[in-house]
């Protein structure tokens, strides 16, 4: 029958063995019987999808090798869907037991098959991935997650299948007892098969290649391919952002398709590495070039003017001596745009954390056998915060020093105020509210500035420039204060003054900030006092 391949005939003299007090010889029978038909049936998938000679077919999905271990998996899970109840009413669930071990003996070897010539075919891109393409890494990678989450989820089914069974066992105390040496009392199989040993193997080449891949590719979109496009004044953006972050989300995303929780957690440290070294470097880089360009550019009054419609505001910036568009054109050139593309890794860090807990969650449930190991992910995963707090470091700084650079064309402003008296009759008094000393200037000077910012700058990265300049307004005016006499009348003025200030900078900003201002109104009220005893 065997032979035959006669499965109903395998099945009824198996079944002959146990009225004859032979009931192991006949599992065991049985088990050589479905490994038989389970080889010949993993052989033939693996020559349709593979290739005797490693040819790859016309018609060849894009995992081949993953298509060929799921195939396999599905045809054992077609045999314990067919023979449990047989096996399990004819022989009693231990021995049924011991068909699913055969299994998995045999879902070794076939698997090990797979992951070998999958190993062997990809030689090249698994030991230096020079002169590999990038998409063809890719695809590999794409590969190998795929494979290990079949074997993990292969592996939790035929788990979950053993112990359904040893739940059905009466004596379990004896079972136990004539289970091999390493093996799962819960379920009764191997504790480490073969198979997922040749996994691990293959997930620490994944781990290695995932992370020359990643870095390559990072440091490739932050230097070589950078981008900035001249013709849109609404990207404020070079494309180095985009490009980095897409490779780290998607590095993440498959990291947790394999189902390895190790092999997840190495790829967030490997992500949070690109970030603090690759990228956070190519920004610095980036915005200390620019900002002498910019500062230089800023320098001539008339590019601090609004840009007339459908123009980019900072066109001429992107032109050289002979009034010809820089070539490349990067974020390097434009610091603008390197304080956009900072801002933009901030809340870009954000969506990609939130993103990848997201997919962890579905991948490794809280319930789920990884349970105990969610909490290395977490503390892992925790690292991206420290990072973002690093690059928001950056960010304040660079904030100060474009508000430096801003400074320029608002210091003239406010030089009147030093030489300013505000110890003024009622005639003078009056000549002021006509004749504005300073605070009109300085409004329509600060309110220039603002409208330049707003339109190259994302809105944070403004409006924190704006809060330092409102507190740094604020220290100056005080500090000249402190040098003068005033009349009663000069209180009103110097209230006045102040209060038009303050009136410009909370009309422009988002976040409160009257309170910077509360000290000049402080000293504006103990001014505006008649006498010494009040």
């Amino acid at each position: 029958a065997m032979a035959a391949k006669d499965s109903a005939g395998v099945s009824r003299f198996a079944k002959l063995f146990h009225p004859l007090g032979l009931a192991s010889e006949g599992v065991q029978k049985y088990v050589e019987f479905i490994k038989r038909s389970l080889a010949e049936k993993a052989s033939g998938e693996f020559k349709r999808q593979l290739g005797s000679a490693g040819v790859k077919r016309a018609d060849q999905g894009p995992a081949p090798y993953a298509e060929t271990l799921t195939s396999i998996f599905m045809a054992i899970a077609d045999i314990v869907q067919e023979h449990q109840q047989a096996v399990e009413e004819e022989f009693g669930p231990e021995n049924f037991v011991v068909v699913v071990r055969g299994l998995l003996d045999e879902a070794d070897v076939q698997g090990i098959k797979v992951i070998d010539k999958f190993a062997k075919d990809n030689a090249k891109v698994f030991a230096s991935q020079s002169g590999c393409e990038i998409r063809d890494v890719g695809a590999v990678l794409e590969e190998t997650a795929m494979i290990t989450q079949r074997v993990q989820q292969f592996n939790a089914y035929i788990c979950g299948v053993a112990h359904s069974v040893v739940e059905m066992i009466q004596d379990t105390t004896d079972f136990v007892k004539t289970l091999p040496v390493g093996h799962n009392p819960t379920d009764g199989l191997p504790v480490d098969t073969k198979l997922l040993h040749r996994v691990q193997e293959l997930v620490s080449s994944y781990v290695l290649v995932e992370q020359n891949f990643l870095l390559q590719s990072v440091e490739k979109a932050v230097t070589e391919t950078d981008c900035l496009d001249p013709s849109e004044p609404d990207v404020m953006t070079t494309t180095m952002i985009d490009e980095s972050f897409f490779i780290m989300q998607e590095s993440l995303m498959r990291s947790v398709t394999t189902c390895d929780i190790n092999a997840v957690c190495a790829v967030v440290n490997n992500v949070n590495a690109a970030i603090v070294g690759e990228l956070r470097q190519a920004l610095t880089s980036n915005l200390a070039e620019s900002r002498r360009v910019y500062s230089n550019w800023l320098s001539h009054p008339k590019n601090l003017a609004p840009a007339k419609p459908g123009e980019h505001p900072l066109a001429s910036l992107f032109l050289d001596q002979e009034g010809k568009l820089r070539s490349p054109l990067t974020a390097a050139l434009s610091w603008p745009h390197s304080m956009n593309n900072l801002q933009q890794s901030l809340e870009n860090l954000d969506r990609l954390k939130e993103t990848v807990e997201e997919t962890f969650d579905e991948y490794f449930p809280s319930e789920g056998p990884d349970k105990d190991k969610r909490e290395m992910f977490q503390h892992c995963i925790s690292a991206l915060g420290a990072s973002k707090t690093d690059l928001e470091a950056l960010h304040s700084n660079q904030c100060k020093d474009g508000l430096v650079i801003l400074k320029a064309h608002l210091r003239p402003l406010l030089d009147p105020l030093d030489k300013l008296d505000y110890n003024i009759s009622e005639a003078q008094y009056a000549d002021f509210q006509v004749n504005d000393p300073f605070a009109k200037a300085f409004n329509a000077q600060a309110a220039a500035i603002h409208q330049h910012i707003k339109a190259v700058l994302n809105s944070c990265s403004a409006e924190e420039i704006m809060q330092q300049m409102a507190e740094q307004t604020c220290r100056r005016i005080e500090k000249a204060t402190l040098t003068k006499r005033f009349s009663l009348f000069g209180a009103l003025q110097f209230e006045s003054d102040v209060r038009a200030i303050c009136s410009f900078f909370t009309s422009v900003s988002e976040q409160a900030l009257r309170h910077k201002f509360a000290r000049l109104f402080e000293m504006s009220s103990l001014l505006n006092l008649e006498s010494l005893e009040e």
